[in-house]
């Protein structure tokens, strides 16, 4: 079954939930915040970067894959930064996508990695 297409307006929302975008303007917390609480996944033919709470609020983002794992999470971090903003390029790309009911994902998670520090 597919999900509808959620509007700026509900994706802003999940983030202010989430903490990552504050509740009165269109920032977002520290890269080094994000980072911190993000996972980044091999995923077929992409990176993944995860951040939320699983089952709640979760939101993904789709890196290509030939980039380094420090250069993904930027990029991650970007399109966030994006969307939190008001453009929607990523997401109506489907290189953002959000869930509630699990990883935002189809396929193998096994190649998990936290990059702190």
């Amino acid at each position: 079954m597919a999900h509808r297409k959620l509007t700026l307006e509900e994706l802003q929302e999940h983030l202010k939930e989430l903490g990552i975008m504050a509740r009165a303007d269109k920032h977002v917390r520290l890269y080094s915040w994000f980072k911190k609480r993000a996972s980044l996944y091999d995923h077929a033919n992409k990176k993944l970067v995860v951040i939320g709470q699983p089952q709640k609020n979760l939101f993904g983002f789709y890196i290509d894959k030939e980039l380094a794992d420090s250069v993904a999470m930027k990029e991650a971090y970007k399109m966030l930064t994006k969307l939190a903003k008001g453009d929607m390029t990523d997401y109506d790309a489907k290189s953002v996508q959000w869930g509630n009911n699990g990883v935002p994902v189809v396929g193998d998670m096994s190649q998990k990695r936290n990059l702190v520090g």
